[in-house]
């Protein structure tokens, strides 16, 4: 391997006269010549007399007989997440400094209690709405 990376033998070399015989099939051409319809036509159901059916046609609304439907994970124990979320959000209950927990004033240590409550609350729904 004396010689140049791009002098060796096995290295192709770009013919441009080759790239001018190439041509490229029409878009959705086959490889027999013929075109293939688009995905939309081509996948478009019809009914017996020939016309094409629309979504609704396929898929009819499913639609209660009456009342509301609720979504098979709903639950109201969810409305319980929302107390993590809206108490460090009021500054009045936290923002001062006594008493203190091992020399920390009460704003700091409140922030790692509201932690622990979050991660309390999380497991207590998760609990119930297994």
């Amino acid at each position: 391997m004396s010689e140049p990376w791009h002098e060796r033998p096995e290295r192709a070399r770009f013919d441009p006269a080759a790239q001018d015989s190439f041509q490229r099939p029409p878009h959705g051409a086959r490889a027999n010549g013929h075109r293939s319809a688009p995905r939309h036509v081509a996948a478009a159901a019809h009914h017996r007399t020939g016309e094409r059916r629309s979504i609704a046609d396929r898929h009819p609304p499913q639609r209660p007989a009456t009342g509301h439907v609720r979504r098979p994970d709903a639950s109201r124990w969810h409305w319980l997440l929302l107390v993590p979320i809206v108490i460090p959000l009021i500054p009045g209950l936290y923002n001062r400094m006594e008493p203190a927990l091992f020399g920390l004033p009460f704003f700091f240590w409140s922030q790692l209690g509201f932690a622990f409550l979050a991660s309390a609350v999380i497991t207590f729904v998760h609990l119930k709405v297994r």
